[in-house]
């Protein structure tokens, strides 16, 4: 579904010629927002990375193959060699914890979201990071822009709209949310049950590789 067929779909759910395109319009991208919040859905991860350069402590987000514009937050870095598989997770700390001596395999986001920091500063000029990251939000804003996630679940934004008219008339309609709970939960199994496949991801709590579903964005490289 188009933003302009969701729009449609709830003006004529509604059936009240008091609602304008612009309002059903506000509900549904205010809902895409928060729904595209809800989890750390896999099609809103990135993935970029980024070979370190001996005594760099930190790179910016534009250098990184391919280059970051998108950045909300970070979901996991790791550090791997170019000539073997071993991979190291790091862990997330605070920017002013960046110089507490003793502090090894950890990362951070500079204040201005624009930069990833290593402590400690690399040593060599031959290992990649790798940032998988969770993508800022955009709102449908055209007549042909269509939600990111797959169609079958496009309805749900309708649903959640019509539950803000209904709030809006002091009304409750047990269908409406029934319809937008189920799919919501349709949606979860879809997108998180892990599938039947070949993917590997590393177990971020010990560094081992483990098989996991193909809807898994952790990929190794």
């Amino acid at each position: 579904m188009t933003f302009t067929d969701i729009k449609t779909a709830v003006l004529a759910l509604a059936d009240d010629p008091a609602i304008t395109d612009v309002q059903a319009g506000i509900w549904v991208n205010a809902n895409y927002r928060l729904l595209l919040r809800e989890r750390d859905w896999p099609f809103m991860v990135g993935n970029a990375t980024q070979t370190v350069t001996s005594g760099t402590q930190e790179y910016a987000f534009t250098g990184f193959t391919s280059a970051i514009s998108d950045f909300a937050k970070p979901l996991r870095v790791w550090i791997s060699t170019t000539s073997t598989s071993d991979k190291t997770i790091l862990s997330p700390i605070n920017y002013e914890e960046r110089n507490i001596p003793g502090v090894t395999n950890a990362y951070y986001i500079t204040p201005n979201n624009l930069s990833l920091g290593l402590v400690p500063a690399p040593t060599n000029s031959t290992n990649v990071v790798t940032l998988d990251y969770l993508k800022t939000t955009t709102d449908l804003d055209s007549v042909t822009t269509t939600p990111i996630f797959i169609s079958d679940f496009h309805w749900i934004l309708v649903w959640k709209a019509l539950m803000n008219y209904q709030f809006q008339q002091r009304e409750a309609s047990d269908e409406f949310r029934a319809q937008y709970e189920e799919m919501l939960a349709s949606m979860i199994r879809f997108y998180f049950n892990p599938q039947a496949g070949t993917t590997t991801r590393l177990n971020s709590g010990s560094n081992r590789s483990v098989q996991v579903g193909t809807s898994s964005p952790f990929t190794t490289r």
